[in-house]
């Protein structure tokens, strides 16, 4: 017979977790075939929201495993364990119906660990031989307006009390993928046109309106050559906290690329606008946001004259 217990961290004794299972047939050499036990990288989390990594085990065909002992350091300035129910979630994965039992340590600074111990019931309920999900940790990230991140680093991981390999990973906080509009689409020359961007992750002042710039350009045709180019057009916030910024631009009919402070086009033109978005949805910067307009003919009106007749009277 085997006792099977979870490393306890000895320089906190009041607070590591032990887990003693009595499991007959368990041999630690189960271990040392496996490849590792990993966490996902740049594994995304929307700022502000929750999220499940999974944390999963390369077994390569390995058989008999009934223990897994886990460490993970992570950013608590970044992301925390989530303090409600499923913080640690078995339900669907390879240690379903395994006991489990789980603590957060604290390291140094904003670094904070979570120990993670779980063991089969028996010795039948031992870990499949597939490289599949052992668990899911569930995380609350901050709120933030822009790309951060937090290593998630193993320092242990051990199936049947044998340390395996680690392949770290890490979290990183996704935003809003912005969007950026001109309308009204066809535009004719010597009308005015709206630009707008929609990207909630600008809205940092919530008493006030923010602004976003963007550049705007008039094409030699959809698609086409620049004419023109004017940087860091200010847009302003439709209110203090509806994420929504627009302005409005003035065209003029003309060939050249100068338009004295409008933007000159004729039919068969177009008009670009393109926006960096410094916080997308993946987390990234650098990503841009682009839309085009068509410039098109005016309708030309006619004139009708009417030859009035006198009107005959007495004088």
């Amino acid at each position: 017979m085997k006792i099977w217990i979870a490393k306890g961290m000895l320089t906190n004794p009041l607070l590591f977790c032990v887990l003693v299972l009595s499991l007959p047939g368990l041999g630690n050499n189960a271990a040392e075939a496996a490849k590792n036990i990993s966490a996902p990288t740049d594994f995304v989390i929307e700022q502000g929201g929750v999220g499940l990594v999974p944390i999963t085990a390369f077994t390569d065909g390995l058989t008999g495993v009934v223990g897994v002992d886990v460490l993970i350091e992570y950013d608590s300035s970044v992301i925390e364990i989530f303090s409600g129910a499923g913080t640690v979630q078995q339900t669907g994965h390879t240690t379903e119906d395994w006991h489990l039992l789980y603590n957060v340590l604290f390291s140094s600074g904003t670094t904070k660990e979570i120990r993670i111990s779980a063991a089969a019931a028996d010795d039948v309920d031992h870990l499949p031989a597939v490289d599949d999900t052992l668990f899911k940790v569930k995380f609350q990230a901050v709120a933030a307006t822009g790309p951060t991140s937090s290593p998630l680093i193993f320092t242990m991981t051990d199936l049947n009390e044998v340390a395996v390999d680690a392949v770290n990973g890490s979290v990183k906080l996704g935003g809003v993928t912005g969007t950026a509009v001109l309308s009204p689409d066809p535009v004719k020359p010597g009308r005015a046109f709206t630009a707008t961007v929609t990207d909630s992750d600008l809205d940092t002042n919530p008493a006030s309106a923010d602004t976003v710039t963007v550049t705007i350009r008039s094409l030699d045709s959809p698609g086409g050559s620049t004419k023109e180019e004017q940087t860091s057009l200010t847009l302003t916030e439709t209110g203090a906290t509806t994420g929504v910024f627009s302005a409005g631009f003035s065209t003029i009919f003309g060939t050249t690329a100068t338009g004295g402070g409008k933007f000159e086009v004729e039919a068969g033109n177009a008009l670009e606008i393109e926006y960096d978005d410094a916080f997308d949805a993946n987390g990234d910067s650098g990503s841009t946001a682009t839309n085009e307009i068509d410039v098109v003919n005016g309708v030309t009106g006619t004139v009708v004259t009417r030859l009035r007749h006198p009107v005959l009277g007495t004088w």
